[in-house]
């Protein structure tokens, strides 16, 4: 028994021997598998073609797919009144693997539209194109204008004022002035109820007060043919009431005042609870429709108004939040002198360094024959806080009278809008009564260049056209040019052989001159190689006009007129 298991033992020991030998000798064959990235699907648009007008109601929208993995595709049409594809109208559909779809028939408009491409692991959006149903041809679409938020952040008891304007050249009467919020619409209110001209444009308004976070509004308008409406605008911020907006408490002028004084007094009160208030202002309307204007303001307030009707608000913001009294109507009937003053300028953009001129037109509109008129005309800031210079004069008046004026503009001011106002007085601007008045809003760019970190001023040269006359050598370490405001530009060089850089890279050899770009872009900045050792003058042209206008320059090489180039 003893020796039978021996033998037992023994064969299963020399079995596991010869598994390992034909494991340690046997061919092993091993197949590794190399997965290919998956492939992006491609996608275009066919038809409707972009930006083309149909006299329809509905149509097709059509495009065409592939895909380089051979993958099944799937489709998602977009079609909204705004690009961005984010407004309560926006309409998707899936199509499975149909590259067409026609929708239901929708009220004449412009609309937007895309297709999204999936082949179940990328997706893959076209472009996105235009397209106008006009099924009414003789019907003129309504516009929308003045569109506006009172105030960008409150608490949940701040009254939010959105307004916007009306206007339909056919005098049609609306159907729907709505504004959406947070993608939710709301018909808004006549400012005038028995105003029945839409063709001049209608005031709709509508205020309400909203929970916490950060909303978006838009606004919706249609004729009952047509419709129009404007992008998606994030605000306001409703933050919670921690501090507690300002109160505002109007006294004076009480609804429908009538003055006839042109020197009107503005009473009201501003508190605030938390006591950080940080400034009021006054929102001042010269007719219903006219543009607001906006003060520094505070009790005892007081201006020079001619004859008409105003509408005027309060607007107090204090550290964290703001807010805007009702809106009130006076008139102001003054008698005896009287008159009205129209701005007529030359132009309404000026340099630095520079001036405003043109006419001023002053009528008489008063009941006296004849009188004599303090006249002043004023560049100012855009919040007709700083006064920078002003011209003035006097003459008599009895029908229409011009006269010319000229207003300087400070080398310290910066590019940006400003406002050139004109007062007529009866006398002496510190001791008289405004008896007229206008304004303009104004341009100024800053005549200043910087290179490297240096800062150049205009060269006036032959017709005292502004431009730049850099010598590139006196810059050695500069390596770009950088231009101040948003015009179109020329830049020519003359003599030395260097690049500069732009829209694309150019060169040139010695006594050339060449113009590198007529075109500024996105960007003001302009990086040049390094500077030759010879001469380099570098002329910059703010809207150059070369093909209609010749021009005369001389060109300066140390310090003296090197030679004249005439084109």
């Amino acid at each position: 028994m003893r020796r039978k298991r021996k033998v037992v033992a023994i064969l299963l020991l020399a079995l596991i021997i010869l598994m390992a030998v034909s494991a340690i000798y046997q061919d092993v064959t091993t197949r590794w598998v190399i997965a290919t990235p998956n492939s992006t699907p491609e996608i275009s648009l066919t038809d409707p073609a972009d930006d083309i007008t149909i006299s329809a109601n509905t149509t097709s929208f059509n495009w065409s797919s592939s895909d380089g993995d051979l993958d099944p595709l799937t489709h998602l049409w977009y079609f909204d009144i705004v690009p961005t594809m984010s407004s309560p109208f926006l309409q998707t559909h899936n199509t499975g693997a149909t590259e067409t779809y026609t929708p239901s028939p929708v009220i004449d408009g412009v609309y937007y539209w895309k297709v999204e491409v999936s082949d179940g692991e990328n997706v893959n959006s076209s472009e996105t194109w235009t397209v106008t149903f006009k099924n009414y041809v003789g019907n003129t679409f309504p516009s929308i204008s003045n569109y506006s938020l009172t105030t960008g952040i409150g608490s949940t008891t701040t009254v939010f004022y959105y307004q916007v304007t009306y206007t339909d050249t056919d005098n049609n009467t609306p159907t729907s002035v709505q504004v959406h919020i947070d993608g939710t619409g709301y018909e808004m209110l006549e400012v005038e109820h028995f105003d029945d001209n839409y063709t001049d444009g209608k005031k709709y308004y509508y205020d309400t007060t909203l929970p916490l976070g950060v909303h978006n509004y838009s606004f919706y308008i249609s004729d009952g043919y047509s419709m129009n409406a404007t992008t998606v605008f994030e605000g306001p911020v409703v933050v919670p009431v921690y501090n507690h907006p300002p109160e505002i408490n109007l006294i004076s002028p009480i609804p429908g005042q009538i003055f006839t004084t042109v020197n009107i007094t503005f009473l009201f009160n501003v508190t605030d609870e938390d006591d950080d208030l940080d400034y009021s202002e006054l929102w001042l309307w010269k007719g219903e429709l006219g543009d607001k204007q906006v003060y520094s303001a505070e009790n005892g307030t007081y201006m020079n108004l001619y004859s008409g009707t105003y509408f005027w608000q309060i607007h107090a913001v204090d550290e964290y939040t703001e807010n805007v009294s009702m809106k009130r109507s006076f008139g102001v009937l003054a008698t005896g002198k009287q008159c009205s003053v129209t701005i007529q300028p030359d132009e309404t953009t000026s340099y630095t360094g520079s001036t405003f001129s043109g006419n001023l037109v002053i009528t008489n509109e008063g009941p006296l024959d004849s009188y004599e008129v303090y006249w002043y005309v004023s560049l100012w800031d855009n919040k007709m806080v700083d006064r920078y210079s002003t011209d003035s004069g006097a003459m008599a008046v009895s029908t229409t009278s011009t006269v010319n004026y000229e207003v300087s503009v400070p080398e310290i001011l910066l590019s940006g809008k400003y406002r050139l106002q004109a007062f007529a007085y009866d006398s002496s601007e510190t001791n008289g009564t405004l008896i007229g008045y206008d304004q303009i809003n104004v341009t100024v760019i800053r005549n200043i260049v910087t290179v490297g970190e240096e800062e150049i001023s205009w060269n006036s040269l032959v017709y005292d056209t502004p431009r730049y006359l850099i010598n590139l050598n006196d810059y050695p370490n500069a390596s770009r040019i950088q231009i101040p405001t948003k015009f179109n530009y020329s830049f020519l060089l003359f003599a030395g052989t260097r690049a500069l850089k732009s829209l694309e890279l150019y060169y040139y050899s010695d006594g050339a001159i060449i113009e590198l770009t007529t075109q500024k872009e996105t960007t003001n900045v302009y990086s040049f190689d390094e500077i030759s050792e010879e001469d380099c003058i570098l002329i910059v042209i703010p809207n150059p006009s070369f093909t209609d206008t010749p021009w005369l320059m001389d060109l300066i090489h140390e310090g003296k007129i090197m030679s004249s180039i005439q084109s």
